[in-house]
């Protein structure tokens, strides 16, 4: 049996009905990342736009995530181990493929993180995880800010002033308010987003008051308030 053949099988069993078998493969496919005979064989596979690449990976993690969501609240260990790696699956292949440049569809990704972000139920389960995935590989990649529609933008701000309110979320807030400051930057940057701008300026200003009295992010908070100061000549 071939890499590509190997790897495209451990993908399909993500989604095994057997418990112990989705398990297993999600170890292996995590361990099969973490070397470089299979990223550079997806990469290579992407670039050529050919065989199975990363976007089929990253299709394949997702469904062995929603899986895995079906029955999370019954389960035991659902939060110390399907969680971290699930974590670290996506950001394996997300890093991956934009350290080879050969990139998985942007919005492939973003409809998958507002799929889970969209839904408070699956936001509960592994929301963190899909909020992490933008902010160290998406929010911070060009490649992929230019592909990120202006819909989408309103749509991240939304998730982002919900994520600085959450409680039970294990994000600190530095990250919080620095993917708010993110989004923020790049939808100006990227579209006409005075008006989404406007629209949330008071929950804006609440996510910025309630962390400003740690000196860790307020260099953050008044960027973000610079930053509708810039604009705001333009409402």
């Amino acid at each position: 049996m071939s890499l590509e053949e190997t790897v495209r099988e451990t993908c399909v069993n993500l989604t095994s009905v057997r418990a112990t078998d989705r398990k297993k493969s999600a170890e292996s496919l995590k361990d099969s990342l973490s070397r470089n005979a299979v990223p550079t064989l997806l990469t290579k596979n992407t670039l050529n736009k050919k065989g199975y690449n990363w976007n089929n990976v990253f299709d394949d993690i997702n469904d062995y995530i929603m899986k895995e969501t079906e029955k999370f609240e019954s389960s035991k260990t659902f939060q110390t181990t399907t969680v971290p790696l699930c974590t670290s699956l996506l950001h394996l292949c997300l890093a991956g493929s934009n350290r080879g440049k050969a990139y998985i569809k942007c919005e492939k990704i973003t409809r998958a993180c507002l799929d889970i972000l969209n839904n408070t139920r699956l936001t509960n389960a592994i929301g963190d995880a899909y909020i992490s995935l933008l902010y160290k590989h998406v929010l911070n990649n060009e490649h992929h800010l230019s592909f990120i529609t202006p819909s989408t933008w309103e749509n991240l701000l939304d998730i982002c002033i919900a994520t600085c309110g959450k409680q039970n979320s294990l994000l600190d807030d530095l990250l919080k308010i620095r993917l708010l400051w993110l989004v923020l930057k790049n939808a100006c940057y990227y579209c006409q987003f005075n008006k989404p701008l406007r629209d949330s300026l008071s929950a804006i200003k609440k996510c910025c008051v309630k962390v400003f009295n740690n000196k860790k992010i307020q260099e953050f908070a008044l960027e973000i308030v610079i930053l509708i100061l810039e604009n705001v000549s333009t409402f």
